[in-house]
């Protein structure tokens, strides 16, 4: 896996420090940068000169477009001068449109999209769109206090996640998805990816996120059951080539993300154990993993099969209650003890 670090400059990079950051970190491939109209006019000289740095340095510029419509196409225009510095295409997540209920988000998707494909082709843009899952918003404090009132009308409603996007991305054959797992679990849906998603996505983003809240939370993915969904994500797409976002704030600088990467790094060494879907290890321990006692809607694995790895419906074998639910595998993650040779060597 190649991480990137995804972020807003006109919020997070004043001091312009995060670009030195990335320049200087062998564990970072390259930067998301969250390319909004700001980004596109007071700031596009930061991002040519960043696109300029990266490439010299064989490093990775893509972008977050979350506030793209139909009405701000230009916005493109501007991007595509980061394609021409490149000299590759420059690949941009874009959100679904925001109607009054899920189905007229589905309808204005279509009309953005239809849009932005039909802008990209007539000015030959070098251009290739993600489309990413979103979740339900629980209140307005992830977005600035001035855009409250536009975004007040979907607090509570569902948005386009892993349960509808299929109904996108078939329209579409040339739209990539974009993978976010934290919207995934923050709205508690089965984490099951659908055959077309698997085969599309090209983008992972990477963030903390509950059942409450997401984005930019302090400890980035430090949290089990986000390292969890990572790790199904990376587990069934064994032949994924696109890039793993980290999502950061002013807060999640340096050693934190390093940490991170160490994190799920290990968490995919681990994965990769030859008998490792029979075990679970539990308080440093390696134990037999536990066996569905009915058809699991979880992993989908049939009564007296093991569960899946990491399937949030396996039961701990110390004390019962749902291994993503306790804390005896929390830590492990973090234990350089941990013999990966000796891991691959047990039996069933």
């Amino acid at each position: 896996m190649k991480y990137l670090i995804g972020y807003r400059p006109s919020e997070v990079d004043s001091e312009r420090n995060i670009l030195d950051y990335v320049l200087n970190s062998e564990e970072i491939h390259g930067v998301e940068v969250s390319f909004s109209e700001l980004e596109g006019t007071d700031y596009l000289s930061y991002n040519l000169e960043m696109a300029r740095r990266l490439k010299k340095a064989g490093k990775i510029y893509q972008v977050h477009l979350p506030e793209m419509d139909k009405n701000n196409l230009s916005l493109l225009s501007q991007l595509n001068r980061v394609a021409e510095i490149t000299g590759s295409s420059v690949h941009a997540v874009v959100h679904h449109a925001l109607g009054t209920s899920i189905e007229e988000d589905i309808q204005m998707t279509f009309e953005m999209l239809d849009a932005m494909y039909q802008y990209i082709q007539d000015h030959r843009l070098n251009i290739v769109l993600h489309l990413e899952n979103l979740n339900q918003i629980r209140n307005l404090s992830i977005f600035p206090k001035e855009v409250h009132d536009k975004y007040r009308n979907i607090v509570g409603r569902e948005r386009i996640n892993i349960n509808r996007i299929d109904e996108i991305l078939i329209h579409y054959p040339h739209l990539k998805f974009c993978l976010d797992f934290g919207h995934v679990v923050s709205d508690a849906l089965a984490y099951q990816l659908t055959p077309l998603q698997m085969e599309r996505v090209g983008n992972i983003h990477i963030h903390d996120a509950n059942e409450e809240s997401d984005h930019q939370l302090n400890g980035t993915c430090t949290d089990i059951k986000i390292t969890d969904a990572f790790i199904k994500s990376v587990f069934n797409l064994k032949h994924f080539k696109g890039y793993g976002v980290i999502e950061v704030a002013k807060v999640n600088l340096g050693a934190q993300i390093g940490e991170t990467i160490k994190i799920l790094e290990k968490e995919i060494k681990l994965m990769k154990g030859k008998h490792y879907s029979e075990i679970v290890l539990v308080n440093g321990e390696q134990m037999k993993r536990d066996l569905a006692f009915e058809d699991c809607q979880a992993c989908g694995s049939k009564k007296g099969e093991f569960h899946q790895s990491y399937c949030e419906k396996e039961v701990c074998p110390l004390c019962g209650k749902y291994l993503s639910e306790c804390n005896h595998r929390e830590g492990y993650a973090l234990d350089e003890n941990i013999d990966i040779e000796v891991l691959n060597k047990v039996t069933a």
